[in-house]
């Protein structure tokens, strides 16, 4: 509530998508989170709203161009930061108390612009704040642009990484994991 612009850099898994806009809807503010993904704003909605106890589409929703579950009452929507980006530009937003950017280290020209344009909202309208999240990120850069944003580091924790041959399919690799009981994080490139 104090900052007008926050960001927060943290390890992957540590909440930032997840907790960090429960905490701000449950202090009775209105919340828009940006993600680069449909999957990831469809997920997370769904997510939130089964830990927060609620029907998807009510407290909790979420919008990208072609689906959307969300309604007056949704106080915390997830979407595409293209979507966010249209809104923003059409003025179709909304009421919002706090503008979330979240994996802003996945930088593309929709984030880039939607930082510029919510940047320059920020001297009409100074109840708005913007929160920015990533897990890797150049702080200095990004709070010299924005003007000396306040930030939260949280730091991570370090696991030893043991190199394994691959398979033939990784959805084998991940089940043998699975039953050695291991935790299984799978990245992979491309829209696939």
């Amino acid at each position: 509530r104090e900052n007008r612009v926050t960001i927060i850099q943290a390890e992957t898994g540590a909440g930032k998508s997840v907790r960090v806009p429960q905490y701000l809807a449950d202090s009775g503010m209105r919340v828009v989170v940006t993600e680069p993904r449909i999957i990831a704003a469809k997920s997370l909605a769904a997510r939130v709203a089964a830990e927060m106890g609620e029907e998807l589409g009510g407290k909790v929703g979420f919008r990208t161009a072609l689906y959307r579950e969300d309604s007056r009452n949704t106080d915390l929507l997830y979407c595409t930061d293209g979507l966010e980006l249209v809104r923003q530009l059409t003025g179709s937003e909304g009421h919002r108390d706090v503008l979330v950017i979240d994996e802003i280290h996945e930088w593309n020209r929709n984030m880039e612009t939607l930082l510029a344009w919510v940047n320059s909202k920020m001297v009409e309208n100074p109840n708005l704040r913007l929160l920015i999240m990533s897990a890797t990120i150049e702080l200095g850069k990004l709070e010299e642009f924005l003007g000396g944003a306040s930030t939260i580091e949280v730091p991570g924790r370090t696991f030893g990484v043991r190199e394994r041959q691959p398979s033939a399919s990784i959805e084998d690799d991940v089940a043998d994991l699975v039953k050695e009981k291991r935790n299984v994080l799978v990245f992979q490139p491309g829209k696939r």
